[in-house]
């Protein structure tokens, strides 16, 4: 009789934790959720300067950090150069290095490598937090052997550059967060 009750009591339980769970969500933050950097409420971030070949490299990672600071933090984007704060970025460099290959030497799978560099400064120019040659790669398909196009080679690159450059976002808002 007892092992009933304990058995009863254990569902109800485990129940009782499953709705709970269900309903009121987590919301764990390793991160405390709060401005970009001391004392900055809004910010503007400019299209990265970019000196690469490829034209939407600087239009994706600033995107991609405006993305980053809306979703990881309290402060606000601001559409003009008139912002109490700038975020600048610049895409400085891509190196592309095979990782996969056949005997005949055709690249199956490349290393994409992307090296930025970010600076926020506030309105009087002075700088609040920089990174420089932050570098950041990532593996993508290069080409498959039933359909190695070019199209399908440049979808595999735009990819790879926009994961990049949200890893890039990420990495540089928690290190303003932490004033790293």
């Amino acid at each position: 009789m007892w092992l009933y009750n304990v058995r009863h009591f254990l569902l109800i339980m485990i129940s009782c934790f499953c709705l709970f769970g269900s309903v009121s969500g987590c919301g764990y933050r390793l991160e405390p959720y709060g401005p970009l950097s001391r004392n900055v409420s809004q910010v503007f971030v400019p299209v990265f300067e970019n000196t690469t070949t490829y034209p939407y490299a600087g239009v994706s990672f600033s995107n991609a950090m405006i993305q980053e600071i809306m979703e990881q933090t309290t402060t606000r984007i601001s559409k003009g150069k008139d912002s109490s704060c700038q975020l600048r970025g610049h895409v400085k460099k891509i190196v592309f290095s095979p990782v996969v290959r056949d005997v005949e030497e055709t690249v199956y799978q490349e290393k994409i490598t992307i090296w930025t560099d970010m600076e926020l400064t506030d309105e009087t120019g002075k700088i609040l937090w920089n990174e420089r040659d932050m570098k950041i790669s990532k593996d993508y398909a290069a080409s498959r052997p039933d359909t190695a196009t070019i199209q399908s080679k440049e979808a595999g690159i735009q990819n790879a550059i926009q994961a990049i450059a949200k890893r890039t976002a990420q990495k540089a808002v928690s290190a303003m967060k932490n004033d790293f």
